[in-house]
């Protein structure tokens, strides 16, 4: 990704240019909500998505488990 300076930003800013992003990337992944209680919930249905993902199994918990296991809370250090 290339960064663009701000005096660069502020000197294009009153052109006619409009901001493109490409979210498609992160379709290929992700559910879409199809009830229609989940439109306009975006956050919980995310929420639910990614929690069903991580307590899938053991395997799934693993990698949380060593990220807790090497950093601490409170001079707390995971066991």
């Amino acid at each position: 990704m290339n960064q663009i300076s701000q005096g660069h930003t502020l000197a294009i800013s009153n052109g006619n240019f409009v901001l493109e992003l490409d979210f498609e990337p992160f379709n290929i992944s992700f559910s879409r909500p199809t009830l229609n209680k989940s439109i306009g919930n975006g956050v919980e249905f995310f929420n639910g998505h990614l929690s069903a993902k991580f307590f899938r199994g053991k395997e799934s918990m693993q990698p949380l488990l060593e990220f807790l296991r090497l950093h601490s809370y409170n001079g707390k250090v995971g066991q």
